[in-house]
């Protein structure tokens, strides 16, 4: 198992994604299993499913610094097939030590933003930007910027200090399935059409 890796500085992405076949629906920008991964000022967009895929077991993720966009462009191009998910950040179940902090995130769809899928320890979301400012697909927005899923269980999550602007669709925090901690606070929302979650300054 690969561990202690760290990324600077890259681009990665795809700039044209089909609209069928398994190549289409799989075209995340990072899959990792591995543990003690940092991402710090790197500009990852334009997946054709998730643009960060993290598998059960993985433990220390630390993304800092870095422009993440625009997820799920195979479902667009399949016309949204109900077959395909995808989120900006798909955190699967058991993973452990998350840090998102003092990035730029935007123009998610489909499932959501940054969504955890059951039974995660110690996430860590803070200092963030979340914008659908230049936001231009005709879709929709399931659950929200940072949330679970309706069957996710034993979440341990930390959302706070963070920027919510100019999003049409919903803003929801931690609202999505059983977390064994759920804190909210000392967020601002600004032009958002709906907001839920504890602690939400408007």
């Amino acid at each position: 198992e690969l561990t202690g890796l760290t990324f600077r500085h890259i681009e990665a992405g795809f700039t044209n994604t089909p609209g069928t076949g398994i190549w289409a629906t799989s075209m995340d920008v990072i899959w990792s299993r591995a543990t003690n991964v940092t991402v710090q000022s790197c500009w990852l967009h334009d997946a054709g499913r998730a643009v960060i895929l993290t598998t059960s077991g993985m433990s220390g993720m630390l993304i800092e610094s870095s422009v993440i966009e625009r997820n799920g462009q195979a479902q667009i191009a399949m016309g949204y097939s109900p077959d395909e998910h995808s989120e900006i950040y798909a955190v699967h179940d058991n993973t452990n030590n998350l840090t998102i902090r003092w990035s730029y995130i935007r123009d998610w769809t489909s499932t959501g933003g940054v969504i955890l899928f059951g039974s995660n320890r110690n996430f860590r979301f803070y200092g963030n930007v979340m914008s659908q400012a230049t936001y231009t697909a005709v879709g929709f927005d399931a659950n929200g910027a940072v949330n679970g899923l309706t069957t996710g269980s034993g979440n341990e999550a930390y959302v706070y200090n963070n920027t919510f602007v100019d999003i049409p669709h919903h803003a929801n925090l931690l609202t999505m399935g059983v977390f064994s901690v759920s804190e909210v606070r000392n967020n601002l929302f600004y032009n958002v059409r709906e907001s839920t979650g504890a602690g939400v300054t408007i």
